[in-house]
């Protein structure tokens, strides 16, 4: 019997910056929300009389992140204060950590990566 996912659900990994190892949770954005992430934030631009079309990549990020990291553990300040992972914080912490920003979606795109083959080897056993 064949089983497909009918929703996306929340996942918790640990991901490694500068050393830290903490953990995160991450929602996976859907296929059609990242096709409209991407039209939403692509203009068309014309030059030298041709149409082309130029997409801003940083926002496009800006936005997965922002909408996939959840939650966090182990994460303090500059003053070792706990951050609360909420839309603000995690604004802030976009701006000055690209490294962590880099580490979450790498761990989002991983997972998704890992769903879309465990499917595949389900379906070709």
């Amino acid at each position: 019997m064949l089983c497909l996912r009918t929703e996306s659900n929340e996942f918790t990994t640990e991901i490694t910056v500068d050393g830290e190892t903490i953990k995160v949770t991450l929602m996976p954005m859907l296929r059609s929300e990242m096709q409209d992430l991407v039209k939403r934030y692509t203009k068309k631009d014309w030059k030298n009389h041709q149409k082309s079309e130029v997409t801003n990549w940083d926002e496009v990020a800006r936005e997965r992140y922002m909408g996939a990291l959840k939650g966090w553990e182990g994460v303090v300040d500059n003053k070792g204060q706990e951050l609360k992972c909420d839309d603000q914080t995690k604004a802030v912490v976009y701006q000055l950590n690209p490294d962590f920003v880099a580490a979450v979606l790498d761990a989002t795109d991983s997972h998704q990566e890992l769903e879309k083959t465990a499917a595949e080897e389900e379906q070709g056993n």
